[in-house]
């Protein structure tokens, strides 16, 4: 049975920051309430067709902050071809230091 999109996103991403997608994500996870399993970066992805970012990354940030990891939110809309992540101006620095972007082929 083929992925959903929203599943296929997750791997995407995953993928990008060279881990996986997190069985069971969100609340029904043993590992992390992330979308992706990472030891210090809090993913969330959202794909929707209308997406306020800005009133969706607090949430996240405060779910991170409860792992103690950096929060980022991955979106994609059915209008847009990529995904965009979205991430504190201040994180950026750190996330470059802690993750080896995988440069594999990302699709």
């Amino acid at each position: 049975m083929p992925d959903k999109s929203w599943k296929k996103q997750e791997r995407r991403i995953a993928k990008l920051f060279g881990t996986r997608r997190t069985p069971l994500s969100g609340y029904l996870s043993l590992h992390t309430k992330s979308d992706i399993i990472h030891d210090k970066l809090f993913v969330e992805c959202k794909r929707r067709k209308r997406i306020a970012i800005l009133d969706i990354f607090p949430e996240v940030a405060k779910k991170a902050r409860k792992e103690n990891k950096i929060p980022v939110l991955a979106v994609k809309s059915a209008k847009l071809k990529d995904d965009y992540l979205l991430i504190r101006a201040r994180d950026l620095i750190k996330i470059a230091k802690l993750v080896k972007i995988n440069d594999a082929k990302y699709d």
